[in-house]
């Protein structure tokens, strides 16, 4: 029979960054993490600047929201 042509795979990288109270006193920054996501092919970085649960489940429920458009 004849073959069917394969869907094209399409990739998205996308990067998490996170800045804790004791990263911020030990002098580190986002940017520190954001380059080498990007630098990796991240073409989107999701950041959380806050502490606790509640702000890293609004940055996953932000990440599955745009996965989710097919992105």
């Amino acid at each position: 029979g004849l073959a069917m042509p394969k869907a094209p795979s399409v990739v998205s990288v996308v990067g998490y960054a996170r800045l804790s109270t004791t990263d911020q006193a030990r002098g580190l920054t986002l940017e520190q993490q954001i380059e080498p996501l990007k630098s990796a092919g991240a073409e989107r970085v999701l950041v959380d600047l806050f502490s606790g649960t509640t702000s890293r489940a609004l940055v996953i429920a932000s990440c599955w929201s745009w996965l989710k458009r097919g992105r």
